[in-house]
């Protein structure tokens, strides 16, 4: 197709009725949206492996934070080396507690 000069669609316009003009402008905005259905199309299919790999990765991240919440759980579950040297002295010093009562009801 040649380059269409301004002052050609003008002498296109002057000389058409209006009839024919509805009909250019209507033809234009389909041709405009024949075109950006297909360039949004065509976007879409590019992108949807990435839209596939953004979805995993949330599925993923939300699996992870509730492997987190798990591990804090049970971190807190588990006792701690004050918890357990508590523990021990408690149980020892009942232990001699106990033995000092017996002893004493034994004599």
């Amino acid at each position: 197709m040649q380059n269409v000069s301004p002052e050609q669609m003008a002498n296109l316009v002057a000389g058409a009725t209006p009839v024919q003009i509805v009909i250019l402008i209507l033809l234009g905005a389909a041709v405009l949206a024949a075109t950006l259905i297909i360039v949004l199309n065509l976007i879409k299919i590019y992108t949807a492996p990435l839209q596939k790999e953004l979805d995993d990765a949330r599925r993923d991240g939300e699996i992870l934070r509730k492997i987190q919440i798990d591990i804090e759980k049970i971190s807190a579950a588990l006792w701690s080396k004050e918890d357990i040297q508590e523990k021990i002295q408690g149980a020892i010093d009942k232990h001699v507690i106990d033995y000092h009562t017996k002893t004493i009801k034994t004599q």
